[in-house]
């Protein structure tokens, strides 16, 4: 794949991680003709569904202000509500005051990445524990409640250990808010077949890498035990 194809597709990447929908290669009718586009972004805010044009420039040159002029030119004609140029070697003088006026973003890859990294982490972190959640809501989801005089107890099927996979991924759960609260470094307790390992996570790419691995081992498991108990009903 030619670079300047793995640089769009790394910023369309780049969105969706953010929660975003993103689209390459995009051709997109607009009132006076149609329009091809880099990156097409779609999202809500306020309920309200957003369109971003993402013009991406592998260039071994600066971005010229007439690049600026065009995609002004087709986010009128297409109804967008922002456009944005992603650079690898900057904007060439009079490009910046033209966006300004344009309602277009001037940007890079690298710099888009730093300036949303609040938001990519917030967001990240919000898919892990809906995992964690999700884990805890199929096990709670088997059990049976009964009550015992004044007392409240819950009883599993036989082979579902409830509280090890409920234990496992809340102690996951954990260091997700550990770093949404910024406390580096942050230890992750993975446990599988009742053997604790620690991984010391010194920035939020090693803790992303070390809950997903443990959220996965424990939704195999997980997956497995649910359905053996099915195939015995």
């Amino acid at each position: 794949m030619p670079a300047w194809r793995d640089y769009q597709e790394a910023a369309a990447a780049y969105y969706r991680d953010l929660g975003l929908t993103a689209e390459t290669d995009v051709e997109i009718d607009g009132a006076r003709g149609r329009h091809k586009v880099d990156v097409a972004v779609r999202g809500h805010r306020a309920a309200v569904e957003f369109l971003w044009i993402v013009e991406c420039k592998y260039w071994n040159r600066a971005v010229p202000k007439e690049v600026v002029a065009t995609l002004s030119t087709i986010i009128q004609d297409v109804g967008a509500d922002r456009g944005i140029i992603l650079s690898r070697n900057g904007f060439q003088s009079g490009a910046p005051m033209l966006a300004q006026k344009s309602n277009i973003t001037l940007t890079s890859l690298e710099d888009l990445r730093t300036e949303t990294e609040k938001e990519y982490v917030e967001y990240q972190c919000t898919l892990l524990t809906k995992r964690c959640d999700a884990i805890k809501d199929a096990v709670h989801s088997r059990g049976t409640t009964l009550k015992r005089g004044n007392a409240m107890s819950t009883t599993y099927p036989a082979g579902l250990r409830a509280l090890n996979f409920i234990g496992r991924a809340a102690m996951l759960e954990a260091a997700v808010e550990f770093a949404l609260k910024g406390r580096w470094p942050i230890r992750v307790i993975v446990v599988t077949d009742d053997i604790e390992s620690r991984v010391r996570a010194e920035n939020f790419s090693d803790l992303l890498a070390a809950v997903d691995e443990g959220l996965t081992r424990i939704e195999d498991e997980l997956a497995v035990v649910l359905a053996s108990i099915d195939a015995r009903r």
